[in-house]
């Protein structure tokens, strides 16, 4: 704008005192400089739309952006609080379990000191005894003097004998085995295979103890192998 007036201030200056080729020349230097200015002006405007436009863009860009990274902060919230909640979970369950195998490992320790009370007997190795004439089950052998002491089966008959029935599906006859040779022969190497019997005769009804009784059984063999 300042150049279009300065042309005109000029043109009327030298209107008085110029000829007219002169004026004309003046004129067309005056509508080029116009047409070159309006070119101007309207690059900028095209220029100033792009800016606005891609200015636009940007700010839905960024709406977008902030859009997702609120949804995603919040997925991760309730991830991490379902994590932690898990975590709190199992560290509950670990405390739980670790508890109660406390407790087996107490009841399984009353039980060793219990050992030297003899289990009372299973009706199938009842049926297996003699039977006196009253009726009641005599721990004599037929042909045996009275005041003779039956042998006492060594542990590995006794571990025979009783993984034969657990073998059969009889987890009691060979548990009562098993706990026998316990009391009988505590000192002997077969003392972990019988605390791993009981754990398996346990399997199938109580796992907990199953489990307790496995584990005794392999501290016992560490112990036995140091």
């Amino acid at each position: 704008m300042t150049a279009r007036r300065a042309a005109l201030f000029l043109l009327v200056g030298l209107g008085a005192c110029a000829t007219p080729g002169q004026v004309r020349r003046v004129e067309t230097q005056v509508a080029v400089m116009q047409r070159e200015q309006e070119r101007q002006d309207s690059a900028r405007a095209a220029d100033l739309d792009q800016i606005i436009a891609a200015q636009g863009r940007l700010i839905d860009s960024l709406a977008v952006i902030n859009r997702n990274m609120g949804i995603a902060k919040g997925e991760m919230s309730a991830e991490f609080l379902e994590v932690r909640r898990q975590l709190l979970t199992v560290q509950t369950l670990q405390g739980q379990s670790q508890t109660r195998l406390n407790e087996l490992r107490s009841q399984l320790e009353a039980r060793q000191d219990a050992l030297t009370v003899s289990p009372p007997l299973d009706s199938t190795l009842r049926d297996k005894l003699p039977v006196d004439r009253l009726g009641a089950v005599s721990t004599v052998s037929p042909g045996r003097p009275v005041n003779e002491t039956p042998p006492v089966p060594s542990a590995e008959q006794i571990f025979q004998q009783s993984m034969v029935q657990l073998n059969r599906g009889s987890p009691t006859t060979a548990r009562i085995g098993f706990r026998e040779l316990l009391r009988l022969h505590p000192l002997s190497p077969r003392v972990a295979d019988a605390m791993f019997g009981i754990g398996q005769s346990f399997e199938g009804s109580q796992p907990d103890s199953a489990l307790a009784y496995f584990a005794e059984a392999a501290a016992l063999s560490e112990r036995m192998a140091k």
